[in-house]
């Protein structure tokens, strides 16, 4: 045993027993780099299925824009028959008042009524357009929400939707193997490519200055 072995820290019998000791198993390196694969698949598809899950949740709370129409289109129609049915009534008791009056008032009293009349379809046109005014509104804003909401707004700003011929997105280099059919969603429309199975080329590192060598060599 040389003095080197008690500053080592470990000991190996050999030299062949010390590269061993030194060397991964590549198995073992293969299985982790697969693990951590799994589980960053498994994640990022957590994520995901997550964010849809509350995308799905906020669209349920957004209101139906037929329920903000509706009710005031009913009113609409419950206003128009009260109406007419107010103005037959109207109509009805006017003449059997007619014999109780005289000529002169009964014509001013049928003139003050008719003006009454001729004023009601403005009055009535400008409160329907009031109504559906406001509807429009609540409509416009309730719209603009859900598209805040969509990711049609990211991918307006650069990014690409990747989907297999299955329709499940991409996520990973892994999930797009040479062969596969890509269809590619673009803001403005859709592509179709196919993946080569070409790699990315790294960037070459910039030189710097050799390492130093305080210690000196052991050989």
């Amino acid at each position: 045993v040389t003095l080197i072995d008690f500053a080592a820290d470990r000991r190996a019998p050999t030299p062949t027993a010390a590269a061993e000791m030194a060397v991964p198993v590549r198995a073992e390196l293969v299985m982790r780099l697969l693990e951590l694969e799994r589980r960053l698949i498994g994640g990022a598809a957590r994520f995901l299925e997550s964010r849809a899950v509350e995308l799905r949740g906020l669209g349920r709370g957004l209101p139906d824009p037929r329920s903000l129409i509706e009710p005031a289109t009913q009113r609409l129609d419950n206003a128009a028959e009260r109406l007419a049915q107010a103005l037959r009534f109207w109509v009805e008791r006017q003449r059997r008042r007619i014999p109780e009056l005289r000529p002169g008032p009964l014509r001013a009293e049928i003139a003050r009524r008719a003006a009454t009349l001729d004023g009601l379809p403005p009055r009535l046109l400008q409160g329907l357009r009031r109504m559906l005014g406001e509807a429009t509104r609540r409509l416009e804003a309730q719209a603009r929400l859900l598209d805040g909401f969509g990711f049609e707004r990211v991918l307006a700003r650069g990014f690409v939707l990747a989907r297999d011929d299955a329709g499940h997105p991409v996520t990973s280099a892994a999930g797009a193997t040479p062969g596969t059919g890509l269809a590619l969603i673009f803001h403005d429309g859709e592509r179709h490519a196919t993946v080569d199975g070409a790699q990315t080329r790294k960037k070459k590192a910039k030189p710097g200055k050799p390492p130093g060598d305080a210690q000196g060599s052991l050989l």
